[in-house]
């Protein structure tokens, strides 16, 4: 349309000549796209054109109703965003201020009473009721009902991962055992069973609803601890031949405005004592995931990757990948994630097991990245509600950025920003799907808008939890299914 003619050595033409052969082109190209969308032909549009430069006024049945409103929030925006209720982290953080003061039993005691609960709930499972209320509410707010949803509509499932073979100069003479931190849902214990190379024994997981997941899909002989430091303190060196860990990132993440790094006591040292897993339980290897942020020092401390380390060199070689999930095909599936997401990976190779380091820095980041998700969307008929953006303020967006097809493409944002990313609940920006990467949605960083056609005209909305699955090449995995509830906190 000639956004981009002041960057070029162009003769000057007149709005309605630009105007003129862009609508022309549009009903070459989309024949009716614009009575479909406006209410009005093209061929009226291109006449009334003529009769501009004719300086002849438009005729009354075309005039508008009003003039466009000036940039606003919604009451719904407002209410929302007025706030910030507490976060998982600050609510856990909480507790373990009360626990380091006053001991387990009163701790806990004395956290449910200061939350409104009485003294002697479970912490954990008020924990997960405070942060469903908080979500439940807001998705009232803005969830709209798809008028063309059809439960019939159902996608089949990717096709399963490739059992582990054995190269010429490998084999398996027995299964990998493996011990899991920070389990989540599993995706390690989920890995491992599919591929068929062993099973996991041990996992810790704090969350109520996880853990109890976590024991129905692991063995009966699999022990499920309510934390780290639980599973540490019972653990028996040489008990696993594999240790996986995914610790939290929050005080690491450039998304938390307000992160301390290592300096964090309740939440930046996970990485760094990783190294006392590993040495408690000596695996012949160990595999560590979390947020570029390890990598990096705070106020001119040594960083947690550096400390981890230092403290495990003597007994293991380290290798640390930086791995971007939307450049790495899965080894198991073949599948690329239409994700911009990096994440450090780093692996402990037990020196008495492995008498060189082996390298694979040149297995990762090789493959071309894709350049639109709308494939990973639902189709029109596929969702049953989504979280809508009101009209009010989409229609106050400021659209202004160009198409990236390297990274996400940011096609507009809120009027009013917040802040950094946004209100946690209301995020900045709103992405095109069609072109470009999607940009990574985690605890921290929360959900983007997106664009979609719903109900006859196109609105900004939140991604769905199910999309998010497919985005992380993680459909068809075997997870509790609050995970894919958009009504769930816990998705």
């Amino acid at each position: 349309m000639g956004w981009d003619a002041l960057s070029k050595d162009l003769p000057m033409k007149e709005w309605w000549v630009i105007a003129e052969s862009f609508v022309s082109w549009l009903e070459v190209k989309h024949p009716n796209l614009i009575l479909q969308h406006a209410g009005i032909a093209g061929s009226v549009i291109l006449e009334e054109l003529q009769n501009a430069v004719r300086l002849e006024p438009l005729p009354e049945d075309l005039l508008p109703d009003r003039d466009f409103p000036e940039p606003s929030v919604s009451d719904i925006r407002l209410a929302s965003t007025q706030r910030v209720p507490p976060t998982s982290t600050q609510l856990y953080r909480s507790l373990d201020s009360y626990v380091r003061a006053f001991g387990t039993h009163t701790g806990h005691q004395k956290f449910c009473k200061a939350t409104d609960a009485a003294g002697d709930s479970c912490p954990h499972l008020l924990i997960e009721t405070l942060l469903q209320s908080q979500h439940q509410w807001f998705y009232n707010l803005v969830k709209v009902e798809n008028q063309d949803y059809d439960p019939s509509d159902t996608r089949d499932p990717p096709a399963p991962p490739q059992p582990f073979k054995c190269t010429a100069e490998q084999r398996q003479v027995a299964s990998v055992t493996m011990g899991s931190v920070f389990s989540g849902f599993g995706s390690g214990e989920e890995a491992l069973r599919t591929s068929q190379c062993g099973f996991t024994v041990p996992a810790a997981e704090q969350q109520p609803t996880l853990k109890a997941h976590l024991q129905q899909k692991l063995s009966k002989a699999a022990q499920v601890f309510s934390s780290a430091a639980e599973y540490l303190d019972k653990a028996q060196p040489r008990s696993v031949q594999l240790l996986q860990s995914s610790p939290p990132c929050p005080s690491h993440s450039t998304v938390n405005l307000y992160r301390q790094g290592n300096l964090d006591r309740f939440g930046g040292l996970h990485w760094q004592d990783s190294a006392d897993y590993v040495l408690r339980i000596l695996p012949a290897n160990a595999w560590l995931e979390c947020t570029l942020g390890v990598l990096r020092s705070t106020k001119g401390h040594a960083s947690p990757m550096t400390l981890l380390n230092a403290a495990a060199k003597h007994l293991y070689w380290v290798t640390t990948l930086v791995i971007d999930a939307g450049r790495t095909a899965s080894p198991a599936t073949g599948r690329v994630s239409p994700l911009c997401h990096s994440r450090v990976h780093v692996i402990f190779w037990k020196k008495s097991c492995y008498p060189t380091k082996p390298v694979l820095e040149d297995q990762v980041n090789l493959d071309a990245h894709l350049s639109s998700y709308r494939e990973f969307m639902d189709s029109p008929s596929e969702g049953k509600e989504y979280r809508v953006m009101p009209d009010e303020d989409f229609a106050s967006m400021s659209f202004h950025t160009a198409p990236n097809s390297k990274h996400a493409t940011v096609l507009a944002e809120v009027h009013q920003p917040k802040e950094g990313r946004g209100h946690y609940l209301w995020p900045n920006l709103l992405e095109d799907p069609n072109t470009g990467r999607v940009s990574v949605f985690t605890a921290t960083s929360g959900l983007k808008w997106v664009c979609r056609y719903l109900n006859g005209k196109a609105r900004a909305t939140r991604l769905t939890n199910a999309e998010g699955f497919r985005m992380y090449c993680a459909d068809g995995r075997n997870v509790h299914p609050s995970l894919l509830a958009d009504n769930s906190q816990l998705g």
